[in-house]
């Protein structure tokens, strides 16, 4: 469901939002039953862009809707997207309308959108299937975001190196999924280094010696957040804690014996905190095959990552 900007009026943000608040919750959601997301069309701006700019963020999720349209000017787009971190930093923009957003952008994907299935789905009577394939792979590609301005620490360790990958477990989004969707990118990373030794962590159960091990070993880690809910947030600093105390024998080595260190958000870009400092950071915002075997390209230095962080993840 898209507004236009005939219903905004930027120089009266207030009575504007409750305006739209007004035909999105009660028209919308609790008359007609419409639970999908909701789109603020801001490519349509009023002549004066600057005033867009100061009110759309807040305009857009605080009246109730889910998502806006950023203009394709970039001096635009960039004072929209600070306006926008500077409100959630704040609390002017509560996370909870945020995460309501998210939620129903996630479960409208989810039903609709499901390039999963789409990418494993034979479907020759239609010929829209290979452009769809394609639109999943530019889509996931331009979304990968690397928070490290430096090159991928991937870059140029040799072929023979061990590298470990340490992934959460999480649910599998439909049941025609890997049992660990994280199998995906371990097989693209074992493709230009064999020796990846795949090893998955519980929130609740933390390292284990297995972990450690090949913590000690390994010449490259790469160690996956996914929180896929506050109430384990708790779990997962405590696993963080844990990783950088096996890491702390290591990181007091000379720079040529340390290891190449990434971490990649499959999930919420604010995981990656100042707790990761010394860590090549990166986020993929989600754990479907397509988003992973993106991720995979940006950590081996085969694509640049060109996406933009939606929040601040400090």
């Amino acid at each position: 469901m898209q507004f236009g900007a005939a219903i905004h009026d930027f120089r009266k943000p207030e009575q504007s939002a409750k305006s739209i608040r007004t035909v999105c919750e009660m028209v919308l959601r609790n008359k007609c039953g419409y639970m999908g997301p909701t789109v603020s069309s801001l490519a349509e701006t009023p002549e004066d862009a600057s005033v867009c700019a100061k009110h759309a963020p807040l305009l857009t999720i605080l009246s109730g809707l889910d998502m806006f349209r950023l203009p394709k000017d970039p001096d635009v787009r960039d004072a929209s997207i600070s306006i926008l971190k500077a409100a959630m930093a704040s609390n002017t923009l509560p996370a909870s309308f945020v995460s309501a957003a998210s939620d129903r952008v996630t479960a409208f994907k989810a039903q609709f959108l499901d390039w999963q299935r789409v990418l494993h789905r034979q479907l020759p009577e239609q010929p829209l299937a290979a452009a769809q394939i394609a639109l999943a792979q530019r889509t996931y590609r331009a979304s990968i975001t690397a928070i490290s301005p430096d090159p991928s620490p991937l870059s140029g360790l040799a072929s023979d190196s061990m590298l470990a990958l340490i992934t959460p477990h999480v649910h599998r989004r439909h049941p025609d999924s890997p049992s660990d969707p994280f199998e995906t990118l371990g097989q693209a990373l074992s493709r230009s280094f064999p020796r990846t030794r795949h090893v998955s962590y519980n929130l609740q159960e933390g390292l284990t010696i297995t972990h450690l091990l090949f913590l000690a070993r390994a010449a490259a880690i790469v160690f996956v957040l996914c929180n896929q809910s506050s109430a384990f947030i708790e779990h997962q600093d405590e696993v963080v804690g844990a990783l950088h105390q096996a890491m702390r024998a290591r990181d007091a080595m000379p720079v040529e014996q340390r290891p190449r260190k990434i971490v990649l958000s499959a999930g919420d870009p604010r995981d990656l905190r100042d707790a990761f400092e010394g860590w090549w950071a990166v986020c993929c915002y989600e754990y479907s095959q397509g988003a992973l075997e993106a991720a995979a390209e940006v950590l081996l230095g085969q694509r640049q990552a060109t996406g933009r962080l939606p929040v601040a993840a400090s």
